[in-house]
């Protein structure tokens, strides 16, 4: 715990940062989660904690002690999904059913792909799909994220065990 606080305070204190991500939060003790935002807050009332949360009743760790936001993984396969099967209900239920999980002042971390998952256009069955997929992402409740690419529709698939094509460089 002390060596995260330490990360914190030091990316406070040189950079004023805002929040920090924590990956692979689902799996973090919320003893340490909770000891962590209080750190956090001490430092800077308004520091934002996110983390990665696959799957689960995402309140768990997003609430007033622990996490500010986590990842809505369960968006992000209904946005693909959706689209791909031609059953939009699966957005509404699956926007309803997170709101479910989170009080109205907990927004989720909403994403059509990250460095973890194959690239939102590789995905698409239509391609056509990827500008009202993005336009959802900004719509829907939540705090939006682009991974960078996705705006011009990079292709990405995990291949052989390896995640280098989700992460390519990009010449402009």
């Amino acid at each position: 715990r002390d060596c995260i606080a330490d990360v914190i305070r030091f990316w406070v204190s040189e950079f004023d940062v805002d929040g920090i991500r924590l990956d692979a939060a689902d799996v973090l003790d919320f003893d340490f989660m909770r000891a962590l935002r209080w750190e956090a807050r001490s430092l800077k009332p308004d520091f934002w904690l996110m983390g990665e949360v696959i799957h689960g009743e995402y309140s768990r760790w997003a609430n007033a002690d622990t996490l500010n936001s986590v990842t809505n993984y369960a968006l992000h396969k209904a946005l693909f999904s959706a689209h791909n099967d031609h059953n939009y209900f699966e957005i509404a239920h699956t926007v309803q059913r997170t709101n479910g999980m989170v009080p109205a002042r907990i927004k989720l971390y909403n994403f059509v792909d990250n460095h973890d998952v194959e690239r939102i256009h590789t995905k698409l069955m239509n391609k056509g799909h990827i500008l009202p997929v993005h336009i959802l992402l900004y719509t829907l409740p939540g705090i939006p994220s682009v991974y960078y690419g996705s705006e011009f529709g990079i292709d990405g698939r995990k291949e052989h065990g390896s995640d280098d094509s989700l992460r390519p460089y990009i010449d402009l």
